[in-house]
């Protein structure tokens, strides 16, 4: 019994979409109320334990305050020193990117994202495909330059 190239083709191409249609997970983490220390327009600020992972997407300056986390392959730790306030970090994770994800690495993490008033130039005027890939919100609406991105 033979096999005509159409029906081959249609056998081949309904595994390919079952393959694309599988549901990735982007973050482990979860709102769970108690691991949320501070949310509000101005920063979101969490608890992680090791292993998990969250993903913003936008401008933001970020802390670490307690333990150690890794984005992009950097590895960004709690400054301890005396007299020395913890650094602030920026990054730049548009919509349009892979999205990036912060992962704990100490056992007991804290991190404090912050709100950016200095955001990149927005190139809605160019293109209306730009217009949300900085998380702006029309109408000036205060809110945070950044959003988490969901689990689900």
């Amino acid at each position: 019994m033979e096999i005509s190239e159409s029906e081959d083709e249609g056998t081949s191409s309904h595994d390919e979409a079952s393959a694309i249609a599988q549901n990735l997970q982007i973050c482990n983490w979860q709102n769970r109320g108690d691991n949320v220390l501070s949310d509000t327009n101005q920063e979101l600020t969490v608890m992680l334990s090791h292993g998990e992972e969250f993903a913003l997407v936008g401008v933001f300056d970020f802390v670490v305050l307690k333990g150690a986390i890794n984005i992009n392959g950097a590895n960004f730790s709690a400054n301890n020193h005396l007299g020395q306030g913890p650094a602030a970090q920026r990054a730049f994770m548009p919509s349009t990117h892979p999205i990036s994800i912060v992962r704990a690495l100490d056992d007991a993490n804290q991190v404090r994202f912050m709100h950016c008033n200095d955001q990149p130039t927005p190139f809605a005027h160019i293109s209306p495909l730009f217009a949300d890939i900085w998380i702006q919100h029309a109408g000036g609406l205060p809110c945070r330059s950044f959003s988490l991105v969901s689990r689900n």
